[in-house]
């Protein structure tokens, strides 16, 4: 196998970008030249040199575009696009890789339109082999993600030191490393563009909104305000017809509102102590009318008068929920200050100095005129929902890099133990003590229901839960009823504990979760049928190749032997299951010979022997094997 590089523009770089040439590459899947002067292929090798097989890496000068492999000879395409696949003469290629910027290089020392990388001290050739070998390594983790594909919940299994774990959190790496969304701003012109109000989706949802909103302002219009009271405000005792109920979860249709805490409200029931709670600027107030009074008073002066003087008393959030309601011509639904800087950010719009209402207005001021620039009768929820989805306004983990969103994903490792259960991994029952120093309980999310709410909010991101050692633990009862929720997914499952109001928790789809097993541990029968058939089952095997130290690589083989031994092997295990595994033989390849040496004999007398002769206590091994551990050296 031969390595190669080239070029795929033509003359014009300009116009053959690296865009264009992606595209060749997606939708063609060829390499190629055209003619030189005399009327011939521009390079000969091309034709007479590659093999099938072959690597070679499409670049644009000394930066990388893909990694290939070639799958053809060589042939002469008459029917060609000069302003596309411009070359006659091609090879079918598998795309094996694209460049991303993560991975930081450049080709040096590129030169020509087609290249061998000839001598392997080169720098050319030293790059692209390291990228290839890369790209080999990753492989056992491509495989396991297009695993996860199909089932999201797997479980790698094998002996002690085959890299579960390791492979775990490279697969986990992958899932969640970047990805970027590229174009927003016109991928929201196109969703304006063929949007089409008369769709019945739209306009059923248009007369739920309207009649939600019928329902608010006959119970609260905005000129008696200044009339709410402690009954008809507050929130806490149950009732679904106060004021902030209905902000809250009454209107989640005009636009979701999540205060994060009831103290957002400066007043509400306190089911607990049986007492209306104050916060903020009418905390000191003793009286429940006079703060009730003063939080009605200064809203209406804020709605109906306009005067935002006082303002901070509420927080920007509330006020805007509560203006975008009453005033959907000037205020978007949208009350995030964090969300509305990152729309602003992609429109470079710089409003550092700006409160959150004048950063909204300017967002509507947005609206309108793609409103007017595309003739649409989009109205602000709608015209929200669709940049609060393309902007990924709701998702932390997106950043704004040139114009273009960012997303991140994430990884989580966790260890079960014999001890863990349901309540430390999924939700449970907490106590703490209050200001009167009083203990109150209340429900927590634990691990896996925290982890499933982030994914759930960030839909575009990968989330992986890596659970190592996961058969330590008594599955069936960590899980709970959990189990279905692994089936199911993106559907809510009942849960023993209510949290916010719900018992409900769901697993989404780009919820990945790893699990590692050891097939040495006798309490694999921890894993009952239920449990093994919704998991993915991936062995992962001892594998000496890996290896690079010739000593290492020939007590390996050593050790290997033994377990080829029917002789020496339980006849209740098969060699894959409890062949010690290859990293116990891998040593630093900075290290000097004598220094690797020095390392692999620790490594056998204070981690190989011993886990060998607990094989033997285990009845792994048979006692005739004794002799043999003991005689191994390096």
């Amino acid at each position: 196998m031969n390595f190669w590089h080239i070029q795929l523009h033509p003359n014009d770089r300009d116009f053959f970008n690296e865009a264009l040439i992606r595209r060749i590459l997606a939708e063609k899947a060829v390499i190629g030249l055209g003619y030189n002067d005399d009327g011939e292929i521009w390079d000969l090798a091309f034709k007479d040199g590659v093999k099938k097989g072959d690597i070679v890496v499409v670049r644009s000068g000394q930066k990388p575009i893909a990694l290939t492999r070639v799958t053809s000879d060589c042939y002469l395409e008459e029917n060609y696009d000069k302003s596309f696949d411009w070359f006659p003469f091609r090879r079918n290629v598998e795309v094996l890789q694209y460049y991303d910027k993560s991975m930081n290089f450049v080709i040096p020392q590129a030169m020509g339109a087609f290249s061998i990388c000839k001598y392997d001290d080169r720098p050319t050739t030293i790059t692209i082999k390291n990228w290839y070998k890369a790209y080999m390594n990753n492989q056992p983790a491509q495989e396991i993600i297009k695993l996860l594909k199909l089932k999201p919940q797997i479980i790698l299994q094998g002996s002690p030191g085959t890299g579960k774990t390791y492979l775990a959190e490279n697969v986990a790496d992958e899932l969640c490393k970047p990805q970027l969304i590229s174009n927003p701003i016109q991928k929201l012109d196109e969703a304006i563009h063929t949007f089409n109000s008369q769709d019945s989706k739209i306009v059923e949802s248009r007369q739920a909104k309207q009649t939600l909103l019928n329902s608010f302002f006959s119970n609260f219009p905005n000129e008696k305000l200044a009339n709410l009271n402690l009954d008809n405000y507050a929130i806490g005792k149950g009732d679904k017809e106060n004021f902030c109920w209905w902000l809250e979860i009454g209107l989640q249709d005009l636009g979701s509102y999540f205060p994060g805490s009831a103290k957002t409200y400066k007043l509400y029931w306190d089911k607990k102590s049986s007492t209306f709670s104050k916060h903020g600027f009418v905390q000191n107030i003793e009286d429940d009318e006079q703060a009730m009074n003063n939080i009605a008073q200064g809203l209406s002066k804020i709605i109906n008068e306009r005067d935002f003087t006082n303002a901070k008393n509420f927080g920007s959030g509330f006020l805007l929920k509560i203006l975008s309601t009453y005033y959907p011509n000037e205020y978007l639904p949208i009350y995030s200050t964090p969300a509305m800087n990152k729309a602003l950010k992609l429109l470079n719009i710089d409003m550092p100095n700006s409160d959150a209402f004048a950063k909204n207005k300017k967002l509507f001021e947005f609206y309108q005129t793609k409103k007017q620039e595309f003739a649409s009768d989009i109205d602000e929820v709608e015209f929200t929902s669709l940049i609060w989805n393309i902007f990924q306004l709701g998702n932390n983990s997106a950043q704004i890099e040139n114009n273009d969103i960012v997303l991140q994903g994430e990884k989580k490792l966790i260890q079960f133990h014999p001890a863990y259960s349901y309540e430390d991994f999924v939700r449970g029952i907490v106590a703490e003590t209050n200001e009167q120093g009083n203990i109150n309980y209340r429900v927590e999310d634990k691990v896996l229901a925290e982890f499933a709410k982030k994914a759930a909010n960030n839909p575009d991101s990968n989330y992986v839960l890596i659970i190592d050692e996961i058969n330590r633990a008594n599955l069936p009862s960590v899980l709970g009823e959990l189990i279905y929720a692994l089936e199911y997914r993106g559907k809510p499952v009942e849960t023993l504990y209510e949290n916010d109001n719900s018992r409900e928790i769901i697993l989404p789809k780009n919820l990945f979760i790893i699990g590692t097993m050891n097939t040495t541990d006798r309490s694999v029968g921890h894993l009952d049928y239920a449990i093994r058939r919704r998991f993915a089952f991936k062995n992962i095997k001892a594998d000496g190749s890996v290896i690079n130290f010739n000593l290492a690589k020939q007590l390996f083989l050593s050790i290997e032997s033994i377990f080829d031994d029917q002789q020496y092997l339980s006849s209740e295990f098969t060699k894959d299951e409890v062949m010690i595994g290859h990293s116990y033989f891998m040593v630093d390849e900075t290290l000097t010979e004598d220094e690797k040496v020095s390392t692999l004999k620790l490594r056998l007398e204070y981690e190989i022997k011993p886990l060998l002769q607990e094989y033997v206590k285990d009845g792994i091994l048979l006692n005739e094997a004794e002799g043999l551990i003991e005689s191994l050296n390096v």
